[in-house]
């Protein structure tokens, strides 16, 4: 603003008005964008996303699941597939892992309660056998071999008292299985898993 003698000049980018102008236009433009991805899942059943080569018949139910969880994947968002015991969300996170890799050169960490190790890794051999695995679990735990495998399994527990390792790496997917074991954002497991890097995150309950 300039001072004359009997008047105020007040410059056009001096007023308030502008900064609700600017933050107006970009909100404009990201309400529109959200917009966009929101009405997407309305039309996600019309969507053609390719299944995978996995050794099972997908239901119907489950191939809605496999393109929601494409759908959140190719609009960066991240998700919550939940269902009923015995529904296959294991399967359907599997379907998804086998379009990535092994195309996909970072590996995907998957972090579980200790009783689901083993079942994780027979349904990945059953499902989808050309997806590498390591458990990382134990007193041979070994990053520089889990970092090979395309798919790394752990517990939160292993995850809590190895975060300093797992800060480190960079995951395609971070995947958390039986997530309510992070509900309390305040526990130390709930801050392990916050600090972990991944392109995309997706929890299953």
């Amino acid at each position: 603003s300039k001072k004359g003698k009997n008047k105020i000049q007040v410059s056009f980018f001096d007023l308030p008005l502008v900064e609700d102008l600017i933050e107006e236009k970009i909100a404009g433009k990201a309400f529109a964008k959200s917009r966009s991805i929101f009405e997407g899942f309305n039309t996600i059943k019309k969507k053609r996303y390719k299944l995978p080569k996995v050794q099972a018949t997908l239901r119907p139910y489950q191939k809605d699941g496999f393109k929601w969880l494409k759908y959140l994947q190719e609009t960066s968002l991240g998700g919550c597939l939940a269902d009923d015991m015995g529904l296959g969300k294991t399967l359907q996170a599997i379907c998804l892992l086998a379009t990535d890799y092994p195309k996909e050169k970072n590996p995907t960490l998957i972090v579980m309660p200790k009783s689901l190790l083993f079942n994780w890794k027979n349904e990945v051999e059953k499902f989808a056998p050309q997806l590498s695995t390591y458990t990382f679990y134990g007193t041979d735990r070994d990053i520089k071999k889990a970092k090979k495998a395309h798919l790394i399994f752990t517990t939160y527990a292993m995850m809590r008292i190895e975060i300093e390792t797992f800060k480190e790496e960079k995951f395609h997917y971070v995947i958390l299985d039986e997530s309510q074991n992070i509900k309390n954002i305040q526990t130390q497991t709930s801050k392990a898993a916050m600090l972990l890097t991944a392109k995309h995150r997706l929890a299953l309950s």
